[in-house]
């Protein structure tokens, strides 16, 4: 199974207040990941941020990831991989 049909999985819990610049960071490095916020209660500290990529690009997302957790919270509550259908 080639690389390209794999993506990866990670769910991470992110604060309220970095999400902007999460958010703008994944967006600038368009085509590197896809990603969604998933619904939150009201009052949270938090969010949990879901982002998926193509196996082939996960050494440059995990990069990314490395030296976002350098500078910002971010904790890693899940990671996985699945077959793109």
């Amino acid at each position: 199974m080639d690389k390209n049909s794999l993506v990866g999985k990670l769910l991470c819990k992110i604060r309220k207040e970095e999400a902007y610049f999460i958010y703008f960071t994944l967006e600038s490095h368009e085509g590197l990941c896809s990603f969604s916020t998933l619904p939150a209660e009201n009052g949270q500290s938090f969010r949990l941020l879901e982002i998926c990529y193509s196996l082939s690009l996960e050494k440059q997302m995990k990069h990314l990831l490395s030296t976002l957790q350098k500078k910002l919270r971010i904790e890693v509550l899940q990671e996985e991989t699945f077959i793109n259908s």
